[in-house]
């Protein structure tokens, strides 16, 4: 329980460093509370971070640290559904006022949004069937073997 409890704390810190100014035209915290909404971009196809459950009502770690948010906001959460690759244009279109969900920082993207401190780290992997005997990264360099990613990540 204290685990869950510090999550939602830190994410709702993580959504005031967003919320201060910095370059894209992201509503500011005073208007979100005047509006009495903050409108949260997640991707539902991320679980454990975001999917539809049983009752196709959306759920997930980034479901729970957006209701933190803007409880700690006194707001009303609006989930904004996105892919990967809308996160940025729709931060920027002002289509949603914080995305929650990795995002890799890179300079060419601090330049147009402000990112907060990290919610959660994640790690990479390779993922083969084991009689491949794939065991590192030097084991793909033959070109033997065809490597896939999700769109619009890293």
């Amino acid at each position: 329980m204290k685990a869950i409890r510090t999550s939602l704390f830190l994410g709702f810190c993580a959504a005031c460093s967003v919320l201060l100014p910095g370059n894209a035209d992201a509503r500011g915290s005073a208007v979100i509370r005047e509006s009495g909404h903050i409108n949260i971009g997640v991707e539902p196809g991320l679980p454990p971070l975001g999917e539809y459950d049983a009752r196709n009502e959306l759920a997930g770690y980034d479901i729970d640290i957006g209701r933190a948010i803007a409880a700690g906001l006194g707001v009303e959460p609006r989930f904004v559904t996105l892919s990967s690759s809308g996160r940025i244009p729709y931060l920027l279109a002002g289509k949603v006022d914080i995305v929650l969900g990795g995002l890799t920082r890179t300079p060419e993207r601090a330049e147009v949004i402000a990112f907060s401190r990290p919610l959660y780290s994640e790690q990479f992997a390779i993922i083969s069937p084991f009689e491949r005997k794939i065991m590192s990264f030097g084991d793909l360099t033959s070109g033997a073997h065809q490597l896939v990613e999700v769109r619009g990540s890293t």
